[in-house]
């Protein structure tokens, strides 16, 4: 919710393989690879500290899951999966 645009769109689907969490959130301005490293954050996320998704990622790292951010038209998308 705190990512999103005002009045966007968010998914969240859960299946035995994956967890898909997409949003209607503004681009990022940094690259996609660089969203799970530590202290990384775009323009735009001023309040954060930048540790969410590196935690996400290290917690992934640790239980053998893949991680990855894409976008979509209008949709920024993250993918936790076996």
């Amino acid at each position: 919710i705190r990512h999103n645009n005002e009045g966007g769109k968010i998914i969240v689907n859960l299946s035995e393989k994956a967890l898909i969490i997409k949003n209607t959130g503004a681009k990022l301005d940094i690259a996609g690879e660089l969203l799970f490293e530590r202290f990384k954050k775009g323009l735009h996320s001023e309040k954060n500290t930048g540790l969410g998704l590196s935690i996400v990622y290290k917690i992934c790292e640790i239980s053998d899951y893949e991680i990855s951010y894409d976008i979509d038209g209008e949709w920024n998308e993250v993918t936790i999966g076996l």
